[in-house]
Formats: structure tokens, sequence, C-alpha cells
């Protein structure tokens, strides 16, 4: 299994619950639940705002206000993290049209709301 990011969380999970199904495991931007609370103290605390952003109910609704909502939200990402700033331009239109379906943004921001329940286990 091949995982991103909080992909990770879900590999890890399925092959603890199904070893047999699995050859092997491969993470990349994993969250290290060894790094404690430095992730969110410094230089990285305005860049893990989403994080908290997303827990609120009210996120939701500001994202998927609209089209154009959803787009400044998704290309703040895109541009901000991305080595080339436009390297999804050509892509975020099928960013804001997947997001934009119903329930696509709810299962995303449940995850986040979520998460201070799986903390510390």
């Amino acid at each position: 299994i091949v995982s991103h990011d909080v992909g990770a969380y879900v590999a890890q999970n399925f092959a603890r619950y199904s070893p047999a199904r699995v050859a092997g495991l491969f993470f990349f931007n994993c969250p290290y639940p060894g790094i404690g609370t430095r992730w969110g103290e410094g230089p990285y605390l305005p860049e893990a705002f989403y994080q908290y952003f997303q827990q609120w109910p009210l996120a939701e609704e500001l994202v998927g206000y609209n089209r154009d909502t959803c787009r400044i939200y998704f290309r703040h990402f895109l541009r901000r993290w991305s080595c080339d700033p436009h390297a999804f331009d050509n892509d975020l239109e099928m960013w804001v049209d997947n997001f934009m379906k119903p329930g696509n943004l709810k299962g995303g921001f449940e995850w986040y709301r979520g998460l201070s329940s799986r903390m510390g286990r």
C-alpha cells in the first residue's frame, strides 16, 4: 500500500487488521506521532491552521459556499506547498469539481473533526 499524509493512518490500520492482504507499506509525508506537540509550535503553526479550521462546522460552509470559495481555498494550498506554484493550475477546476460534489467536503472535514478523539491512541 502506498499512502500519503493522513492516508498513512488508513494504511497502517488496514495492515494491522488485515496483515495477510498486505505485502508492504510505503508512506510519504507521513504524520509522525513521535514529534509530539512540536508540529504545532514556532514557525510551523501558521502552516497548520487548516487542521484547526477544518474542525469547525463553519469551515465546510465557507469553503463550500460556491465554486469560487472552494477554488480560493484549495488554490492556496496547491500554490503554497508546491515547488512550482503553478504546477496545478490546469487541474484546479477538477479539484473544485470533485470537492463541490455532495458530501465530498464534509467527508474530508469530518476526518479533521474526529482528529482529537484519535490523538493519543
